[in-house]
C-alpha cells in the first residue's frame, strides 16, 4: 500500500508498506513499513487522510534511493511476482512514477465488484469491505501497514468467495 502527497499527476509516494510472501507456502519473506521524503510537499488534504506531515518525512530518505526501491525493482522483475492491492491502479500509478514497473496484479476492488453481482455493496472501499465482512483487526485506516493488514484479510475473504463462485 502507498500513502502519497496527494492524488494529482505530480504527487508522489511518502509511505510504503508491503508484505512479501512465498507463493508456494505462504511464508513471509519480508515486511516493510517506511516513510520517505517525497520529491513534492505533502498536501494538507493528504495529511488530513494519512496523518503524515512534511516534518515527519524531512529526514527520511528518498524512495528511489532506498533499499526497498531496489528490492521491489528486483522482486517485480520476477515473472512469478503478483502484486495484490486495493484500487491497484492508484498504487501502480504511484510506483510507476517512482520508476518501478509493476508485475501481474490482483485488484481486490475489482474482485469485490465481480463478487457483488447482486449489488449488495454500497461501496467497494477497503474499509467498507472490512466492516461488510465483519473483519476484526487492529489496524489504522489510511496508514499503509494498517491498510495492508486489512487488505490481506479482505483478500482471503474474497478468495474464499471466488472459489465458491467458480
Amino acid at each position: 500500500d502507498t500513502e502519497t502527497t496527494g492524488v494529482g499527476e505530480t504527487d508522489r509516494l511518502c509511505q510504503l508498506a508491503y508484505i512479501s510472501k512465498n507463493t508456494d507456502n505462504g511464508q513471509v519473506l519480508k515486511e516493510v513499513n517506511k516513510l520517505y521524503k517525497p520529491a513534492v510537499p505533502i498536501s494538507i488534504g493528504a495529511m488530513s487522510v494519512c496523518h503524515i506531515t512534511n516534518k515527519m518525512v524531512e529526514n527520511e530518505p528518498e524512495f528511489k534511493k532506498s533499499p526497498e526501491w531496489e528490492d521491489l525493482l528486483i522482486g517485480f522483475g520476477q515473472k512469478e511476482s503478483v502484486m495484490v492491492a486495493h484500487n491497484a491502479k492508484f498504487d501502480i500509478g504511484m510506483l510507476n512514477k517512482e520508476g518501478l514497473k509493476t508485475p501481474q496484479f490482483i485488484c481486490t476492488m475489482k474482485v469485490a465488484r465481480w463478487i457483488d453481482d447482486k449489488g449488495d455493496f454500497e461501496r467497494v472501499t477497503l474499509q467498507y469491505l472490512r466492516y461488510y465482512y465483519g473483519i476484526e483487526a487492529e489496524a489504522v485506516a489510511h496508514d499503509a501497514m494498517g491498510d495492508v493488514t486489512i487488505l490481506i484479510l479482505v483478500f482471503n475473504e474474497l478468495a474464499r468467495l471466488v472459489a465458491a463462485k467458480i
